[in-house]
């Protein structure tokens, strides 16, 4: 810590306190997942991460999918443990789902917990106590962090996992001994096996390591000798993390014995002497990297992108803007003041030479956020998006003792706390369709769709209320008269494009929604009518 977060820091009197509102925070953050966990239907892409997670915990990594990581195996693990102790729950196979989607969810909502206290531990590292306290309130009541901490998903591992491999980095900079490597390779093989991102931790590395030189002692010969000894022990033991996430499946094959699908991966096949080297990591490994490639790059298996109203194709170039606008609009107001005063202060204190960890949280947080905006094009959720989140909530943590100096500040932050709160428990237990009171919650489908807004989460609170309303018509592909209930993808045309499309260019608004992820339109009969004339339609018949 430094002497200036030292003297900010709390009494040593009270030093229970702020322990205790860690505490407080981290039972409200389980409260509201297992409220969350409750209530959501299986997303899309759950079954198929706890099916991989199945198949590593029975010995088979081999893929048939792109994006599936071992880390899974955490998912399908409560399960695994019951089915041996004899229990009657049970998997049936790694296709029917969980024996229980409940005890399936928890490790990946304790993962989140474990994320949050991650950040409010290197915040108080660099801001004391009321930094951590800042940084850990912002994280408790976010929900795009809530929600994937409650999914058998990998987005929550990968973003804890990227977190302390660059706190590992920070401090194996400052000093390369085997301790710090052997730490720095663990969490990067833990990253790597639970979410490709983790293939861009590299160029941040270089990033900080460069903009940190002024910072570091003398190159002198032992300090060369340790960070070259050091950092190929931090590769050794991450390639060992690899192997043992992907059970060695595969290793030390070479490129000519890969099966890839992306032209650029291919052209690797063609090196001489450098395509028959044999690798050093599983096949599923290299084989999901060049999957997760080619999909991102053609935009295989997911939908149409849509932002803001216009609709592209899979694959198709992404919206510069689309993480700021998303990011903003599913933020709670009081968190966006909060981060943005504390963005103003950080660059208030350029006077003020930066911390190796402060530059490590910029560069991940520039080279996402780069990333992300300007060459990523499977735009089709926040949750991509959640890497670049933790490093922001830890830099955030400088509002904390800018808080701690003047008590009117202090009950400012409380009160904002208190509204982010407030605007969460307002939206319900879905924080998967969250977005704050900028946006009106009939209109959220106009900014962004997918797994921003219906995932599927709300399948079966859907289907409970069509079944309550009989005559309710669900999305009609051709004007009808009468209610009608248009869940936000088929709405936005992100998948079905055509199917729906009468009703997006007829300039209706909704009258309402059903849990937040499903608009009712009403269409009279004389709307009907011109709107079926005007497309070429045969007319209603009579009733």
């Amino acid at each position: 810590m430094s002497d200036e977060s030292s003297r900010l820091d709390i009494a040593p009197a009270s030093r229970w306190a702020p322990k205790a509102w860690i505490a407080a925070l981290s039972l409200a953050f389980l409260l509201l997942g297992i409220r969350s966990i409750g209530t959501a239907s299986p997303t899309t892409d759950e079954p198929g991460h706890y099916r991989y997670g199945h198949r590593i915990l029975r010995g088979v990594a081999e893929r048939w999918d792109d994006s599936k990581m071992p880390v899974s195996a955490l998912n399908a693990l409560p399960c695994f443990v019951l089915e041996k102790l004899g229990s009657a729950s049970r998997d049936v196979d790694e296709f029917t789902g969980p024996c229980d989607w409940t005890l399936a969810r928890v490790p990946t909502l304790l993962g989140g917990l474990a994320l949050g206290l991650a950040i409010a531990a290197w915040s108080r590292a660099l801001f004391g106590w009321p930094g951590a306290l800042v940084s850990f309130g912002l994280f408790v009541f976010d929900p795009n962090l809530l929600a994937h901490s409650t999914l058998v998903t990998t987005d929550i591992y990968g973003a804890l996992f990227l977190l302390l491999s660059l706190r590992a980095f920070a401090r194996w900079l400052e000093e390369p001994g085997p301790r710090r490597s052997l730490i720095l390779g663990a969490c990067v093989g833990a990253a790597s096996i639970s979410k490709y991102t983790a293939a861009y931790l590299p160029v941040i590395f270089i990033a900080a390591a460069a903009l940190s030189l002024k910072k570091l002692p003398p190159p002198a010969r032992p300090r060369g000798r340790r960070a070259v000894s050091g950092g190929l022990l931090a590769i050794a033991t991450a390639l060992v993390v690899i192997n043992a996430g992907f059970l060695a499946d595969g290793t030390f094959g070479s490129l000519r014995e890969q099966h890839f699908e992306s032209p650029q991966f291919r052209e690797l096949r063609k090196l001489p002497v450098i395509a028959n080297v044999p690798l050093p990591v599983p096949r599923p490994f290299v084989e999901g990297l060049d999957r997760v490639f080619h999909r991102e790059r053609n935009g295989g298996g997911s939908g149409n992108i849509y932002f803001l109203g216009e609709l592209r194709d899979p694959g198709s170039e992404g919206f510069p803007a689309y993480f700021l606008v998303v990011g903003l609009l599913k933020t709670p107001i009081p968190a966006i003041l909060a981060l943005l005063t504390a963005g103003f202060l950080l660059a208030k204190e350029r006077s003020r030479s930066l911390r190796i960890d402060e530059i490590t949280l910029l560069c991940a947080f520039g080279v996402f956020a780069f990333y992300f905006s300007f060459l990523f094009r499977a735009q089709i959720g926040m949750r991509h998006f959640l890497v670049a989140m933790p490093p922001l909530f830890v830099l955030a943590g400088c509002l904390g003792p800018f808080l701690w100096r003047s008590r009117a500040r202090l009950i400012a932050g409380v009160i904002a706390l208190a509204l982010s709160a407030a605007s969460l428990l307002r939206h319900g237990n879905d924080p998967l369709s969250y977005f704050n009171e900028l946006v009106d919650p009939k209109l959220t489908y106009r900014i962004a769709a997918d797994s921003n807004l219906d995932w599927g989460q709300t399948r079966d609170r859907v289907e409970a209320w069509l079944q309550a309303n009989p005559q309710v018509l669900r999305a009609p592909a051709r004007p009808f008269a009468g209610r009608l209930l248009v869940g936000a993808n088929q709405l936005t045309g992100v998948v079905t494009r055509r199917r729906m499309e009468w009703l997006r260019e007829s300039g209706k608004t909704p009258i309402g929604h059903v849990a937040f992820t499903h608009f009712l339109f009403e269409v009279s009969a004389a709307e009907a009518e011109d709107l079926r004339r005007k497309r070429g339609i045969p007319p209603l018949p009579p009733s």
